[in-house]
C-alpha cells in the first residue's frame, strides 16, 4: 500500500482502478481509456478530490467492476472513469 494524492476533480471510491497522474509527483487519477497500461493500483478507501489516501499496488483489495470476475484475474481500465 502507498499513500497518493487524488489528482482528479472527483472523489475516488474504494476499489477504483487508478493510473499515475504524470502532472504531479505522488498522485493518481482516473482514466476513460480502455485497457490503459498505466494502471498503478486500486484505491483502498474513498479519497476526495485533491486529498491523499491509500492505494493498493500489490496484494488483496476489493475492486469495483462490471461483470463477472474470478479470483486472480488481472484488472484493466475501461471507458468509464472510476
Amino acid at each position: 500500500m502507498i499513500e497518493l494524492k487524488n489528482g482528479d476533480a472527483a472523489q475516488a471510491l474504494t476499489g477504483s482502478v487508478v493510473i499515475a497522474d504524470l502532472s504531479q509527483d505522488t498522485a493518481f487519477k482516473s482514466t476513460t481509456v480502455p485497457e490503459n497500461l498505466g494502471a498503478i493500483g486500486v484505491t483502498a478507501e474513498d479519497i476526495s478530490a485533491g486529498a491523499t489516501g491509500n492505494v493498493t499496488i500489490a496484494g488483496l483489495n476489493t475492486v469495483l467492476v462490471a461483470g463477472n470476475v474470478s479470483r486472480g484475474e488481472w484488472i484493466i481500465t475501461s471507458s468509464t472513469a472510476w
